[in-house]
């Protein structure tokens, strides 16, 4: 904290002498590192540090921000085009539980995330985060994904599961009745005949007739099979 404040007093000290752009930043570049700037939350320091910078910033350096949940310096980063972004990014922010760092990642940058973002997430019960992956993400998850979200009965992350992955749904096949009922429904509203079929398949000599022919009987009645 001392060291915030002494910065933050620095910060209005050369802001009032109105150096030029560059004069600031090697001004700052003897004080901070960037690091040491991120790491303190001093916006004002990151910013002219960016601006002014000679050279690549750090590898991985933006990836330990995303990890730590620093949305608004992560920000900065991105706006001034840092270097060092990589997947390991939202993994790291995923595994943290920093939805709003996954959020972003995903709207603004092109790196992706890898399994780990769903594993760690998962790992860590940041469902919240489980269920954006799912519906927003492109990956393949493993089936751990798959088994969360049979086992809470979320039927929105079902129906992206359903319509995304043929291979996934066959975790489905071994569960009970009721649950291949409602995987069924939801299969056919998603529109994956693929997977309504593939289920049809596979139940038919386990379950009854309840699970495996009324929803499609009652999804033919609402036009949904063609």
């Amino acid at each position: 904290m001392r060291r915030s404040l002494e910065a933050e007093a620095s910060l209005r000290v050369f802001a009032k002498a109105k150096l030029p752009l560059d004069a600031l930043g090697r001004v700052f570049s003897f004080a901070w590192t960037l690091h040491d700037a991120l790491a303190d939350d001093l916006a004002h320091v990151v910013t002219v540090l960016l601006a002014t910078r000679d050279s690549p910033c750090s590898p991985g350096l933006a990836d330990s921000v995303a990890t730590s949940g620093r949305l608004h310096m992560l920000q900065l980063l991105h706006r001034f085009q840092a270097e060092g972004f990589s997947p390991d990014a939202m993994d790291g922010a995923a595994c943290g539980g920093h939805l709003d760092v996954v959020h972003f990642l995903h709207s603004n940058r092109s790196e992706g995330c890898t399994k780990r973002a769903m594993d760690g997430a998962l790992d860590a019960h940041h469902f919240d985060v489980v269920r954006f992956l799912i519906q927003h993400r492109p990956e393949k998850w493993s089936g751990r994904a798959t088994r969360w979200a049979a086992e809470n009965e979320d039927l929105q992350a079902i129906r992206v599961i359903l319509k995304r992955d043929l291979e996934m749904v066959k975790y489905f096949t071994a569960r009970g009745e009721g649950f291949v009922k409602s995987a069924m429904s939801e299969a056919i509203a998603a529109g994956a005949l693929g997977i309504v079929k593939h289920l049809h398949e596979n139940v038919s000599q386990r379950y009854t007739e309840a699970s495996r022919v009324v929803p499609m009987q009652e999804a033919a009645l609402k036009g949904q099979l063609k």
